[in-house]
């Protein structure tokens, strides 16, 4: 009996560690979680400068209507008015030291070059990749969420 309760003990301990090592983020995912939402801020404050810094020279963007380069992107971005953005739900997964992906929920109101109001709710994908010793990102590509 006193075995059994011992290893119920051990099991008990073991499960209580997994699931605190799994629910401890890194510095560098708590990182990219903020770069992550500073980027969409960036685009809200207009400051373009500050968002292009985030974006790869070989960056792609992947959308329903278009596919993207830094220069498009930017481009788009300068010319779009966005009002609002928040950033939910953002997950990070580290694929090794330089790369990550994360996802996230985006819920953002914009104005288009055409004076067209849109507003959306997406699930977001963006791969970072670390450069010399600053993170970018080299793809995004979001969908709308569908009720």
């Amino acid at each position: 009996m006193k075995k059994k309760i011992a290893m119920l003990a051990i099991c008990l301990l073991f499960s209580t560690l997994a699931a605190a090592a799994q629910n401890t983020r890194t510095s560098v995912e708590k990182d990219l979680e903020m770069k992550e939402q500073m980027a969409w801020k960036f685009l809200v404050e207009k400051k373009y400068d500050d968002f292009g810094k985030f974006v790869t020279d070989d960056y792609q963007g992947v959308y329903d209507y278009e596919t993207t380069t830094k220069t498009s992107e930017l481009e788009e971005a300068r010319q779009s008015q966005f009002k609002s953005a928040s950033v939910t739900d953002v997950r990070v997964k580290m694929l090794d030291r330089n790369t990550a992906i994360v996802t996230s929920n985006v819920k953002f109101e914009l104005v288009t070059p055409d004076g067209q109001a849109v507003s959306d709710n997406v699930r977001a994908t963006t791969v970072w990749v670390k450069r010399g010793k600053d993170w970018q990102f080299v793809y995004h590509s979001h969908v709308s969420i569908r009720k």
